[in-house]
């Protein structure tokens, strides 16, 4: 008579560790707008990457960065969307954390 075969025991699993974060967060500023030699509006930024350096931006409508793109300007704010596509306003000499590309 054949012996029973044993019951394979199952692997326990551990847990998997949460997938890494594809971003991180930098700062941007709207310093200023005003219009280029071809009248195009453009706003002038200062961008801080998680290299702490900060870099000055002179973009228009529509321009980007692999950071963010710019959606509008005016006077008073600058309207971009960041890296994980959410939508922000930045007002006039002031900053805001965007979430930016690891």
């Amino acid at each position: 008579q054949p012996k029973p075969q044993p019951k394979p025991v199952p692997e326990t699993t551990k847990p998997q560790p949460p997938p890494a974060p594809k971003f991180t967060t930098g700062t941007l500023e709207f310093l200023y707008q005003r219009n280029n030699a071809e009248g195009k509006t453009i706003a002038i930024l200062t961008f801080t990457g998680s290299d702490g350096i900060p870099d000055t931006l002179t973009l228009g409508i529509g321009d980007s960065t692999p950071a963010f793109r710019v959606l509008s300007i005016s006077e008073n704010a600058v309207v971009i969307q960041d890296a994980s596509g959410k939508k922000g306003s930045i007002p006039l000499n002031q900053s805001r954390k965007i979430a930016i590309p690891k």
